[in-house]
């Protein structure tokens, strides 16, 4: 947030990539969030893809522990030949704090699914692979 509110208008360092998400993972881990994650197909289309795709994650997890008071959850990741899936899967309340997945999405000419479900509440979300 507070590179955000510089006014000099230089970078304090990379933004992450999915190979970040390990890590962002482990932090969730360690606040008392449970997850698992799964990633199908091969990566590749480029670091913007890949920073929407990490603020996604990171969204929609921070989300389930802070809103919907979940215990567990489940990124998947789902690379296909056009799209790229991500889904969140936790076991909390229903909740609808997801103005930036909505923004990143439409970067990419994607959409966004936010439901509650039987035991929790799921995101999933289609981004379109750049050619």
């Amino acid at each position: 947030m507070m590179g955000l509110l510089r006014m000099d208008g230089q970078r304090r360092g990379p933004q992450p990539g999915l190979g970040d998400l390990p890590g962002l993972i482990d932090d969730f881990r360690a606040s008392g969030l449970a997850v698992s994650f799964t990633e199908v197909g091969a990566r590749g289309s480029g670091p913007t893809l890949e920073l929407s795709a990490y603020r996604i994650v990171e969204e929609a997890l921070g989300n389930a522990l802070w809103y919907g008071m979940a215990r567990t959850a489940t990124v998947t990741l789902r690379w296909l030949p056009a799209v790229l899936e991500v889904a969140v899967h936790d076991d909390g309340l229903p909740r609808d704090r997801l103005v930036g997945t909505w923004e990143r999405a439409a970067l990419f000419g994607g959409s966004v699914a936010a439901h509650p479900l039987p035991g929790g509440f799921e995101v999933r979300v289609r981004l379109l692979r750049p050619a």
